[in-house]
Parts: C-alpha cells; sequence; structure tokens
C-alpha cells in the first residue's frame, strides 16, 4: 500500500508516474488506454477496483439485476439506495504514454467535489490493485478520523491481521 499527493493539471488531468503504475498491475500491463469502472467509496474518494475483478462483476451484477426489477411499485429503500449508488458509477479512462498514465476527473465527479479540479491537490491511495483518488481535504479529514478512533479500528482489524491480545 502507498499513497501519492499529485496536483491535477490543466484540463483536470492526474498524471500517475511510473512509480505509482508499478504498484498497479492492471495498469502495468495494459497497452494503450484501458477503462475501468469507478465508483464513491464510503467516504467520498473515487475508488477504481481492478477491471474484471470479483469486485466489478459484482457491480455490473449488480446494474443488470437492477435494471430487471419490475414496476416501481412497492420498490423497497434498499433496491433504492442500491439504485443510486450504481448510478453514481463512471467509466475512467486511463490512457498510457510512454511511462506514465493519465486520467481526466470528470466533471460530473469534480462538481460534486469527489474529485479535485485543475491546480488543486489530489491523494492517489493504492492498495492489492484498488486504486483510490481522492480530493487533498476529503483526505485530510480521512486520516482525522481514523486517528480518533485508531485503537479501536487496531482491536476490530486484529484477527485479519493475525494480532493476538496477549
Amino acid at each position: 500500500m502507498k499513497r501519492w499527493i499529485l496536483k491535477v493539471e490543466r484540463q483536470h488531468r492526474l498524471r500517475l508516474s511510473q512509480e505509482i503504475v508499478e504498484c498497479v498491475s492492471w495498469l502495468l500491463t495494459a497497452e494503450g488506454a484501458i477503462t475501468a469502472a469507478a465508483h464513491i467509496g464510503e467516504h467520498g474518494q473515487i475508488c477504481v477496483p481492478p477491471p474484471k475483478s470479483r469486485i466489478q462483476k459484482r457491480f455490473v451484477s449488480l446494474e443488470k439485476n437492477l435494471a430487471a426489477v419490475g414496476d416501481s411499485e412497492g420498490l423497497s429503500k434498499e433496491l433504492l439506495a442500491l439504485g443510486r449508488y450504481i448510478a453514481d458509477a463512471v467509466n475512467l479512462t486511463f490512457s498510457k504514454e510512454r511511462n506514465r498514465v493519465t486520467v481526466v476527473l470528470p466533471e460530473e465527479l469534480r462538481s460534486l467535489k469527489y474529485a479535485p479540479e485543475a491546480g488543486q491537490m489530489a491523494v492517489v491511495f493504492v492498495f492489492k490493485n484498488i486504486v483510490e483518488i481522492w480530493s487533498g481535504e476529503i483526505w485530510r479529514d480521512h486520516l482525522r478520523s481514523i486517528h480518533a478512533d485508531l485503537d479501536k479500528l487496531i482491536e476490530d482489524s486484529s484477527e485479519d491481521l493475525g494480532i493476538t491480545n496477549d
């Protein structure tokens, strides 16, 4: 896992360095442009799971199943919530140029403050081939909230991390 702080360039482009690309196998092996579905994460970040991953397949399946739901009579609040979530998904195109990859941050995500504008700072976080793009402010606020609950977070994660409480 690693994070980088990048300045969003003109035309709302984010250039990912070779160092970033080397941490993301699906970007590293891509030739030319690659389009990946992105969704908004629980903290307001843009999440880009690997194309063709289990996460992506689940997302596509949800979208198809929601489209197949009958009429609007009696739709549950859960189905409406899933519909809203799926409706906010966007495709991001990562263009590979020599040693760098460029992605344009879409206007719809910028206007809702999920993505930073040109000239602003973005945080790119990579973990297990998932790329997250954060606005600098949302990242900062997220880290503050983690710090406030760090002991509980470690305790809740101890089993997954193989930590014993001896």
